[in-house]
């Protein structure tokens, strides 16, 4: 998944493609590279070679640093949202967030960027969840 997530191969529609079936799952990727391609290639196009390694060196950095050992030491509420079908990182992963320190909201069927599919969900589940951490901490 990592070497397809940093791979720099390729044309700038190629290159948009292969994000997007990252991102999202395959109908989904498929309709959203339909629609959006032409514009994720532009943007890939403008994007140096020196800014996405940079992206990807900071990517790597951020797994090599051991965060685990320090979650249990949050102590304000958390909210974990992840898509069910998310490649790039398995949602598995926020089942291990969860029972360490948070709240977990999977929405169904969605990618990496579940947030392009679930937009107004998600404000919702975003708005709910910080009205209810600010009227516990009032308390």
């Amino acid at each position: 998944m990592w070497s397809e997530l940093v791979d720099t191969s390729g044309t700038p529609s190629e290159q948009a493609r292969r994000l997007l079936f990252l991102l999202f799952p395959t109908d989904v990727a498929e309709s959203f590279y339909r629609e959006f391609g032409d514009i994720v290639a532009a943007a890939r196009a403008q994007a140096s070679t020196e800014l996405l390694n940079r992206q990807a060196a900071a990517m790597d950095a951020w797994h090599q640093n051991v965060v685990a050992s320090q979650l249990r030491e949050i102590r304000v509420p958390v909210l974990i949202a992840t898509g069910t079908e998310d490649i790039v990182i398995p949602p598995s992963n926020a089942l291990k967030l969860v029972n360490a320190i948070a709240c977990l909201a999977q929405f169904p069927d969605g990618g990496h960027a579940f947030i392009a599919q679930y937009p107004r969900a998600l404000a919702d589940l975003i708005n709910s969840f910080l009205a209810l951490s600010t009227a516990h901490n009032a308390e």
